[in-house]
């Protein structure tokens, strides 16, 4: 009975690394991993994002003055 028992673990065992194995050996080439970073970085809204990049950040050496204000963050988004 143990016996059995070892046997049929062992079978389920096998049967499931079987099952998740990769049966596909895809292999990727540089061209194709950098078609698919464009696909990635390409957005709806290209242009919103860039306009984050025109923010300035005002900070404390400068007592926090001369940073970017609402009226000119709201010019930035519509």
């Amino acid at each position: 009975m143990k016996k059995f028992l070892s046997l049929t673990v062992l079978g389920v065992s096998l049967v499931f690394l079987a099952a998740c194995g990769n049966s596909s050996s895809k292999t990727e080439t540089k061209g194709s991993l950098d078609n698919e970073a464009s696909k990635i970085l390409t957005v709806k809204h290209g242009n919103i994002r860039q306009n984050f990049d025109k923010i300035i950040m005002a900070n404390a050496s400068q007592e926090f003055s001369g940073g970017s204000n609402l009226d000119s963050l709201k010019g930035l988004v519509w």
